[in-house]
């Protein structure tokens, strides 16, 4: 299955470049209100047929508006093109779509019939290429945006496929409630004898989401398991699933102050006062965990707030400060502390 996606948003006006390769994806800004921010993906399944005058994939194209919602009622244009020219190269069961309440539109395409036995068994591939139609002149002539499909003559044998690695980051981090979190799994790779993949995501809370970068906010607290499937153009999947904690409000602030203050004689006991550190509104800290950079034990409760110490020999120490809510959202803090001669 491969999906290629357009994004339509400020201003360009461009055309379908014969220089598009099979794995390229296209990328297009367009002018009108109708049409502002508006998201277009095309994806074939199967995207690897046989050439030979029946076999079909289906086409959908979904578009969605810049709050990520289906887009309904979109005029669209699908052709057929060869080496980024278009031509006729099988059939399309239409050529001039709407989308429907669901954002979607969908075209079987058939392939040609085998090719001759001269070909040497050649893999042809022929892309399906939607654009949005309509009166804005911008509109009408922006980039086409396109799904490949690979046609096997009968016979031919594919390399066997390797299976893709599934990775994904979230940003930023801690999540809070109803805050528009980034997933992105660009990371991820398609595999041996694969060329590209797709991305659908499961957010642990009913919610969905397909492509390789995504936004999603969580309307609820707890934890919630996120998972990434990626799939090859080979039909070849891998999940992988992270548990992610959704508070209701930001991380708490580590503040604390040393004294006596300057540069200190070994021996002297010092004060670590962590009474500045606040919780999130609706929140509690926890905790405090110390530790003093000299190797000896931390200290961590939840009532010391304020605690003291002392160092027996000369040096710079990194006093690390980290206090926690009863979520488990965490901040850490650190200052130097000098002691000489």
């Amino acid at each position: 299955m491969m999906r290629r996606v357009l994004t339509l948003g400020a201003i360009a006006i461009a055309v379908f470049s014969a220089a598009c390769g099979v794995d390229q994806a296209s990328t297009q800004h367009l002018a009108g209100p109708s049409e502002l921010a508006t998201a277009l993906t095309v994806t074939a399944t199967p995207d690897n047929i046989n050439q030979d005058g029946s076999s079909r994939a289906t086409v959908t194209v979904a578009a969605r508006n810049a709050a990520g919602q289906p887009l309904p009622n979109l005029a669209l244009r699908v052709d057929m093109a060869v080496g980024g020219v278009l031509k006729d190269f099988g059939t399309l069961s239409s050529r001039n779509l709407v989308t429907g309440s669901n954002g979607l539109a969908t075209v079987i395409y058939t392939a040609p019939p085998a090719p001759p036995t001269s070909s040497g068994g050649l893999i042809n591939t022929v892309s399906i290429v939607a654009h949005p139609v309509g009166t804005d002149a911008e509109v009408s002539s922006a980039t086409p945006i396109s799904a490949d499909i690979r046609l096997v003559p009968i016979g031919v044998i594919l390399p066997p496929p390797g299976a893709p690695t599934a990775s994904f980051t979230a940003s930023p981090s801690p999540i809070v409630l109803n805050q528009s979190v980034r997933f992105d799994a660009s990371a991820s790779t398609p595999g041996a004898n694969a060329s590209s993949l797709t991305y659908d995501w499961n957010f642990g809370d009913g919610g969905t989401a397909s492509g390789q970068a995504v936004n999603h906010s969580f309307g609820t607290v707890g934890t919630f398991s996120v998972t990434l499937t990626v799939t090859n153009d080979r039909g070849v999947a891998t999940s992988t699933t992270t548990s992610f904690l959704v508070a209701a409000s930001g991380a708490p602030t580590a503040v604390f102050v040393v004294t006596p203050v300057g540069t200190l004689a070994a021996g002297t006991q010092l004060n670590f006062n962590a009474d500045g550190s606040k919780a999130a509104a609706g929140h509690n800290i926890v905790s405090y965990s110390w530790n003093f950079g000299d190797g000896t034990p931390g200290i961590v409760d939840g009532t010391f707030f304020l605690v003291q110490h002392s160092y027996s020999a000369q040096g710079v120490y990194t006093v690390v400060l980290t206090v926690r809510d009863e979520v488990g959202q965490k901040t850490t803090v650190t200052t130097n502390v000098t002691v000489g001669p």
